[in-house]
């Protein structure tokens, strides 16, 4: 996956440029746009899809070389680092390592639901569990965890929690 093409922009895009094509694309693709479960569920991966890219294309952009440029794991190990960044708290990373696999398990959605969860992104969380618990529908496990994640959902769609939320968000730029 190439950043810059995913943000259909060339290597040498400048930053405004970037955060622009972002920008036009998240307005087209939000998982909230649309009302039918499968739609959000790949509005949900291209969105994750078009994070990654964009956080790609700045690290490049600014001369960082990108983590994900490092090496390349067998789809095993990327998981089993992708749950070592989950458990470390470091969201960002283990979403990264999560892209790297091809082959989207029931497990792989469950562990990218646990991580959106810890990254306050309640919603998407919510469809990685549905999906998983589709895919494996006897897993107790995922069940709990979709139960969590519609939970939380509900739970922060109350006023007051919208607005704790807003004012983390504006404490975190």
């Amino acid at each position: 996956m190439n950043a810059f093409e995913t943000l259909g922009l060339t290597e040498n895009a400048p930053e405004a440029d970037i955060r622009r094509a972002y920008h036009a694309l998240v307005k087209t693709c939000h998982p909230d746009l649309f009302s039918d479960s499968d739609e959000q569920a790949a509005a949900q991966e291209k969105m994750i899809q078009l994070n990654l890219a964009y956080r790609e294309a700045l690290q490049r952009c600014s001369g960082r070389p990108s983590p994900s440029h490092y090496v390349v794991l067998s789809p095993e190990k990327a998981m089993a680092m992708a749950q070592t960044y989950y458990e470390r708290r470091q969201y960002d990373r283990a979403l990264v390592q999560l892209s790297h696999i091809e082959e989207k398990t029931a497990p792989w959605y469950a562990l990218q639901g646990n991580i959106l969860m810890g990254m306050g992104q309640y919603q998407s969380a919510l469809q990685s569990f549905k999906v998983c618990t589709r895919m494996d529908p006897e897993n107790r496990d995922y069940h709990e965890a979709t139960l969590r994640a519609a939970v939380a959902v509900r739970k922060h769609q109350q006023i007051h929690y919208r607005i704790a939320d807003w004012a983390r968000g504006l404490l975190k730029k």
